[in-house]
């Protein structure tokens, strides 16, 4: 926090309680950024008298700040909401704030206000409770007040299962929510997880609930085969975390991702041989389905088919690795690359990994039974099947599916010479 802080919040506030005057609700915004600040600083900063300026300044200017909730510009009216929740964490008027919040429900027009309303507020109360606030127990009983009966409707009726299901996991079922997200009455314009045609949904539900295992499951099983297309997709953005996150979420969620490899749209399609390529072996019973997809009108697809059989061991890979070996102006795979625990996705399949691996997951630059020779021959690009001198390799029957020309493509030796990238096996 700088000196200029303490001595800009005074001006600030006055532009903003100025009549008439455009980018109202920007100034507020800015004006948030210096609210917020101070529930993100910790000792010693907190305590440096910079910040100290800061948050007295703010406090002396409440009545100012509380007046632009009745502000005639909506905008002006929601920055303000936002900013008095962050405000209420950890300011001494903390309860005249909430109040003055929850009286602008009762009179507020705008629905979209009313459901950020109680979302920003069940937001602020859980991080106020998980940092010990002492103004925990204020904004959780403020939220509780904006989500009782007498102010619920239809519309905000999701709204206030998920205010309340922050404020304590276990007062509402995952089921209750998924209805209530579904429900006809929901307004979706008004809320952020049904933006970009509902991509966000499954996500948006799962974080609501946390470390429910069983509750993120079957919140995607549900939302992977919904009717909207975006829906699907991101119940397999979500499959992909949950199946990051938990290992006994794989055998659970194969099964719908496997099936979405016929989905109507492409991306999804995508999507689903990428993370059967990702499980690895988890992944093989959908084979005949990503051999079939091969042959799919959408090249990006037909691509991470050949990456998730490649990964699974599968020779039917072969015929579209050497495509991309002779064709690699084609697009469809890129530079080498690994997955690194963090993700499942890429924006193209790498190349390199494919080619250098066994059927059965050994590494065949050098398998570690054909000795030295085979070493050189792969660096001189000499054909591998020849150049290995024992008949029993288990590479052999991957390197015959190869034709020999490729061994001496000088693509396949750019992708899988070590010296070339560093990598690391998937």
């Amino acid at each position: 926090m700088y000196s200029a802080g303490a001595a800009a919040v005074p001006f600030l506030v006055e532009l903003a309680a100025t009549p008439g005057l455009t980018l109202k609700a920007e100034i507020v915004e800015l004006i948030g950024q210096f609210v917020a600040l101070q529930n993100q600083m910790r000792e010693p900063w907190r305590s440096n008298k910079h910040a100290v300026s800061c948050r007295a300044a703010l406090v002396a200017e409440h009545d100012t700040l509380v007046a632009l909730l009745d502000d005639a510009d909506r905008a002006v009216r929601t920055a303000m909401a936002a900013l008095l929740w962050d405000y209420a964490r950890w300011s001494p008027r903390a309860e005249d704030a909430t109040t003055a919040l929850i009286s602008r429900d009762a009179v507020e027009s705008d629905l979209a206000l009313r459901v950020s309303l109680r979302l920003r507020g069940a937001r602020a109360a859980a991080r106020a409770r998980e940092t010990n606030a002492s103004s925990a127990d204020a904004l959780a009983a403020a939220v509780r007040r904006l989500t009782a009966p007498d102010r619920d409707t239809d519309a905000l009726k999701f709204a206030c299962l998920a205010a309340n299901k922050r404020l304590d996991p276990d007062a509402v079922h995952w089921r209750d929510l998924l209805e209530e997200a579904l429900a006809p009455t929901t307004p979706h314009e008004v809320y952020s997880a049904w933006d970009d045609g509902g991509s966000r949904l499954a996500r948006a539900l799962c974080a609501l609930c946390e470390d429910d295992t069983n509750a993120h499951l079957n919140i995607i099983r549900a939302l992977i085969d919904h009717e909207w297309p975006q829906v699907r997709t991101g119940a397999l953005q979500a499959a992909g975390d949950a199946m990051l996150r938990w290992r006994s979420a794989v055998p659970e969620l194969v099964p719908p991702v496997g099936a979405a490899l016929t989905d109507s749209e492409p991306e999804n399609r995508r999507s689903a041989a990428d993370l059967l390529a990702a499980v690895g072996p988890a992944g093989t019973a959908f084979d005949d389905r990503l051999a079939a997809a091969l042959d799919d009108p959408d090249r990006p697809t037909a691509t991470r088919a050949a990456w998730a059989l490649a990964r699974h061991g599968d020779a039917r890979a072969v015929p579209t690795l050497v495509h991309a070996l002779d064709h690699l102006e084609d697009g469809g795979f890129g530079a080498s690359s690994h997955y690194s625990g963090r993700w499942y996705w890429f924006s193209q399949p790498p190349l390199r990994e494919p080619l250098s691996r066994a059927p059965d997951g050994t590494d065949h630059c050098w398998p570690p039974h054909c000795g030295p020779h085979s070493r050189g021959a792969w660096r001189s690009g000499q054909p591998l099947r020849t150049a290995c001198r024992d008949s029993t390799c288990s590479a052999m029957p991957w390197r015959h599916a190869v034709p020999q020309r490729t061994w001496r493509c000088p693509s396949w030796k750019r992708c899988s010479n070590p010296r070339t990238r560093s990598w690391r096996a998937p």
